[in-house]
């Protein structure tokens, strides 16, 4: 980083013709290596808050795949106890039949 570009400053100012070509190339690197990273660091940084925005989507799907889930059982069950209870009635009024 910094450090790398103050050496090709450096070299540049240090005299003669092709340290000065060598300097300007150096800093052109650096330059272009630093724009790079300065892009593929907002890029990252981009597809890190999509990866985060699909994950909690996907959550949510999961939560209402679970409620829906749940609520499924529950009618599952609710019809099992509605049968459960129709056989008790039935087998009362067969017993209160015998009775009377």
């Amino acid at each position: 980083g910094g450090r790398a570009v103050a050496v090709a400053v450096a070299a540049m100012a240090g005299g003669g013709h092709s340290s000065g070509v060598l300097g300007l190339c150096a800093l052109l690197f650096f330059g272009v290596q630093f724009a790079l990273n300065s892009y593929f660091g907002v890029e990252m940084h981009h597809t890190q808050q999509r990866v985060r925005v699909v994950e909690e989507q996907v959550a949510e799907l999961q939560a209402t795949a679970e409620v829906k889930r749940f609520t499924r059982h529950l009618a599952e069950r609710l019809d099992s106890t509605r049968q459960r209870v129709d056989e008790l009635r039935a087998e009362l009024a067969a017993k209160l039949d015998d009775v009377k």
